[in-house]
């Protein structure tokens, strides 16, 4: 039977999620709001940044107009781009895999990061080959942990590889937000849950620390 792997991007193919909550540190003060480390790696985590900016606003009530939002998030942008253009390093073991996986299966990426930042990241790594397919934010209306991404993704991957159906596509994911997306698209799920993230317990089908433990045997095993 058709097999494919979809990655998350942020938390998964790099650790990125330290960078973006420091941007929003960075914007946020300016409409007297305070984000904590555990309130965005608790609430937010996974959502693209019109997501979160939203969620923030409505919890602290605090009301903007269109035109003032999309201003913070052009600030925020500016921020966390700042922050990435040193270069960031791949998570550990995801170049590994991502190279051993591709001669068996066919990869995509389904992130709420913007496809620029994305694609910046994975071709200076040397990995934006691996990946024929790859749904941003840019691509859907809504954010995790709605399935619209995942299901786009796997539509994608379908014109690729005939006969693939949903629930032979395996999520690797490292939010609650993002487990929730790929299973209501029908997807089996990986989550990686370093020591810092909340897991997201029995609603992965599977759980690793670190994808540098994943084996081929278990990934095998996944998409058997």
């Amino acid at each position: 039977m058709s097999r494919a792997i979809v990655f998350d991007f942020d938390g998964v193919i790099v650790d990125t999620e330290p960078l973006h909550f420091a941007a929003f540190r960075e914007v946020l003060p300016a409409l007297g709001i305070t984000l904590s480390r555990e309130a965005y790696f608790s609430r937010y985590l996974g959502m693209s940044d019109e997501e979160i900016l939203r969620r923030v606003l409505s919890d602290h009530e605090v009301r903007l107009l269109p035109e003032e939002a999309c201003g913070l998030l052009r600030n925020k942008d500016v921020a966390y781009r700042q922050l990435i253009e040193p270069g960031i390093d791949l998570a550990s073991g995801v170049e590994a895999l991502v190279r051993r996986a591709s001669r068996r299966w066919p990869l995509a990426i389904c992130s709420g990061s913007k496809r620029v930042e994305i694609e910046r990241i994975l071709r200076r790594a040397g990995l934006l080959a691996f990946f024929p397919v790859v749904v941003t934010t840019e691509d859907v209306p809504a954010s995790k942990p709605d399935p619209a991404g995942y299901a786009l993704a796997i539509a994608r991957l379908q014109e690729r590889v005939p006969g693939l159906m949903p629930d032979g596509c395996l999520a690797i994911e490292d939010s609650e937000a993002g487990i929730t997306a790929a299973k209501q698209a029908g997807m089996r799920t990986l989550q990686v849950c370093p020591g810092e993230l909340p897991p997201a317990g029995s609603a992965s089908d599977a759980t690793v620390s670190s994808l540098a433990e994943l084996t081929d045997a278990r990934l095998g095993t996944l998409l058997a």
